[in-house]
């Protein structure tokens, strides 16, 4: 088989990809990358992911497959390998890949959880967490080039020195809401933060309501994220007697612009991020930022937002009695990477797999056009 000179063919790997800020980049990448001349994606993704990435790629076959992690196992690494003698590169866009595959491979790290020390946590100490963060490193080690999406996940990633040409950042693009911002079905206060998080445990939910517990007015918080039904309760119960509203994990878009639009900050109490997307959001929205001290909150809004110390409950609540009292002017702001740019880097790193990769039957082939 060779490299038609038209069409460069992608079996793309995400069939561990979880609802959440990866789908969302994943989503947006895709969305660009599918456009590009000369490029044919086929994804390969799980059932709780598959229906919003359907409804979001006009040009992208989708094959679904159980979002059990036995049969996730068993096809990504003793079925994909074969599946992808048809394509000429395969791109593990949720941090691992098939290791048996004899295409070129590009793995894209985005989740801080399966590098580094961030391993070592409590919350990734499960056989499942070890096993991820397992397939990962042997995934980066694999791999003809590796993608950083944020400074912040490159110093993470492990990797020989004389194999540390392969590794390359490519940032995250901004959301430039196309669609005009549409009043979600909620019962909203005039006035409130809002929250852009699940309850995983590096978002520090607690030490936002610790805050509001401290806080000498009565604040309300709107969380817009998936919180359990237990964590509600503790998080509102320690907020108290301020307000913590919690409305679930937000799809539309629309609806996240509309809330930006209207809140008086961001908030992020975070200790563990890639790139968080809900920031360039809130910079397209032109809303203001409360951040952790964070490296991946520094790279991306450092002259644009107000920090605090991870943990530092009582000094997010002065920040917050402040903003409260006498809201932050607000305006957009611009990130330097779009979704364009994000698609056109990564297209030119999957042909130039073609000839980097060790053992790719392509490195001597023609390259596809540019």
């Amino acid at each position: 088989m060779t490299i038609e000179a038209d069409t460069l063919r992608v079996l793309v790997d995400a069939i561990h990809l979880a609802p959440g800020g990866g789908l969302t980049f994943t989503t947006n990448q895709l969305r660009e990358l599918e456009s590009q001349p000369g490029i044919k994606l086929t994804l390969w993704t799980n059932s709780r992911t598959a229906g919003d990435l359907r409804s979001s790629l006009q040009f992208t076959d989708v094959r679904v497959v159980s979002s059990r992690l036995p049969f996730r196992l068993v096809l990504q690494q003793f079925v994909l390998p074969f599946k992808a003698l048809s394509h000429h590169a395969v791109y593990g866009i949720a941090n691992s890949s098939p290791l048996l595959s004899t295409r070129p491979t590009v793995v894209a790290m985005q989740n801080l959880n399966v590098l580094g020390g961030a391993i070592f946590r409590r919350q990734n100490r499960s056989a499942h967490a070890l096993a991820a963060s397992a397939l990962s490193a042997a995934s980066v080690l694999r791999a003809a080039r590796v993608i950083a999406i944020s400074r912040a996940v490159e110093t993470q990633i492990r990797l020989p020195r004389w194999r540390r040409w392969r590794l390359e950042v490519v940032h995250s693009g901004m959301e430039t809401f196309k669609e005009l911002a549409l009043e979600p079905p909620y019962d909203l206060p005039d006035q409130y933060f809002l929250v852009l998080a699940s309850d995983a445990p590096h978002k520090r939910l607690e030490d936002i309501a610790r805050a509001l517990s401290i806080a000498k007015q009565e604040i309300t918080v709107v969380v817009a994220g998936d919180v359990t039904a237990e964590r509600r309760f503790e998080l509102a119960k320690l907020a108290h007697p301020s307000r913590m509203l919690f409305l679930g994990f937000e799809r539309s878009r629309r609806h996240i612009r509309w809330l930006l639009e209207r809140a008086i900050s961001l908030i992020s109490a975070s200790d563990l991020e890639a790139f968080p997307l809900p920031l360039v959001e809130a910079a397209a929205a032109g809303c203001p930022l409360v951040l952790t001290a964070l490296p991946a909150h520094l790279e991306i809004a450092s002259e644009c937002a107000t920090f605090f110390q991870i943990g530092d409950s009582e000094h997010l609540a002065s920040l917050l009695e402040e903003l409260w009292v006498r809201p932050p002017s607000r305006h957009e702001w611009s990130w330097e990477w779009s979704w364009e740019d994000n698609a056109a880097r990564t297209a030119g790193i999957l042909r130039s797999s073609l000839r980097t990769a060790r053992d790719s039957p392509f490195r001597d082939a023609p390259m596809a056009r540019m």
